[in-house]
């Protein structure tokens, strides 16, 4: 990600990150140490993650293997597009180029291609924000996925079950 920013920034583009803080102090030492890129936040909170995902322009999720991108929901549900890997869940999340973007990044050894791929996708997603009716179409998507529309869906899929259980004896 911050090699992406990096080549976006070198192009012109006013980019900062914020990062949650990771837990891990040599971590956290590690990234202050590769320079102007942004700033490390404690965002444990919801009040305060909630005001740092409307704050941002986009909201990347570049890591491969999630199971499900709930950080992509929440910053949805902000009206804030996201970028995030082709990868499982993200492409159920994200399924309209109105509200972000979807990038290949091959292995996880990433490199510079991985880099590229992800800085054009950040790029698509940055000239999303701009959109006015970007945040409604963002805050649309994600009610998708809230507690009642999965109650709903739940309820609906166990009354066909037990629908189905019945029609077989």
């Amino acid at each position: 990600l911050l090699d992406a920013v990096a080549t976006l920034r070198f192009g012109g583009a006013p980019i900062r990150v914020i990062l949650s803080r990771p837990r891990e102090p040599a971590l956290a030492r590690e990234l202050t140490e590769r320079g102007d890129w942004g700033e490390l936040r404690d965002l444990d909170d919801r009040a305060t993650l909630a005001a740092a995902y409307r704050e941002a322009w986009t909201c990347a999720l570049p890591s491969t293997g999630e199971a499900f991108g709930l950080v992509l929901v929440e910053a949805l549900a902000c009206g804030t597009p996201v970028v995030a890997a082709r990868d499982r869940g993200m492409q159920e999340i994200v399924d309209d180029d109105r509200i972000g973007r979807l990038v290949d990044l091959g292995d996880e050894r990433g490199g510079a291609q991985a880099s590229t791929a992800l800085a054009e996708a950040l790029s698509g997603a940055l000239a999303l924000s701009r959109d006015p009716l970007t945040p409604g179409r963002c805050r649309q998507s994600a009610g998708r996925f809230s507690s009642a529309t999965c109650v709903d869906a739940y309820e609906s899929l166990y009354r066909d079950l037990i629908a189905r259980r019945r029609a077989l004896r």
